[in-house]
This record gives structure tokens, sequence and C-alpha cells, in this order.
């Protein structure tokens, strides 16, 4: 696990660099998703922002949002975000760093996989 953070992290670093969405530039927490099933993008950006128990979580394909869902973290930084397509996103945040899974439409495409992201 700790390899894939770190390519995830190299990722969001060349992105960063390359210029992408400026909500990603202002993220609490960067990092990257992969894809597992489906035919989406093999991997891509990940950026969540933080407010109290407010989160945003955006996926970024090609430097552009792809997926972008809100809600509340509960007690110890859980979270689910379920649309009504049966569509989520769900996860952990705790302390720097946040993981999960999802399953999402992108593009057209039906896909699942994992995300990571670090605090900034």
């Amino acid at each position: 696990m700790r390899n894939f953070i770190a390519i995830l992290m190299t990722v969001a670093s060349l992105a960063l660099l390359t210029g992408c969405d400026n909500r990603l530039k202002t993220s609490d927490y960067r990092g990257g998703f992969y894809t597992q099933s489906g035919s989406c993008t093999e991997t891509g950006d990940v950026g969540i922002t933080l407010d109290n128990s407010q989160i945003e979580i955006g996926f970024y394909c090609f430097l552009k949002e792809c997926a972008l869902e809100s809600g509340k973290t509960s007690q110890g930084g859980f979270f689910h975000f379920e649309l009504d397509s049966g569509h989520y996103i769900q996860g952990r945040i705790a302390g720097y760093e946040a993981k999960g899974t999802w399953y999402l439409n992108i593009k057209g495409q039906d896909c699942s996989g994992h995300w990571a992201a670090l605090k900034n």
C-alpha cells in the first residue's frame, strides 16, 4: 500500500506542475485513484476538501474534473456518498491520510476501484 500511495502522490505532483483544475490545486488532501474494473481511465487524481465534518471529493481524469461528490463524514472520519444511480464514493479520512473505494460512471462507463490521498 505504501508503494501505491507513493505512486499516487507522484501522479498528483506531476498534475500540479503541468496545470489542472484549480479545485484540485487548493485541496486539503491530494492523491490519486486507479481503476480496478471497467473501461475508464486507469489512473487519475483525487482532491479532497474538508471543512469540519463537511467533505468534498473530486476525481480528475486527464487534469479535468470527471466526478465530484460531497457530504458529511461520520464519527471516525468515515463517509459513504451514494447516488440515486447506485454509484458511490466511500472511505475514511484519518489524520494525514485518506483512502477508500469507488464505483462511478465516468464518461459513460461504469467502473470501480480504489483511491488514496495524503494531507498537504
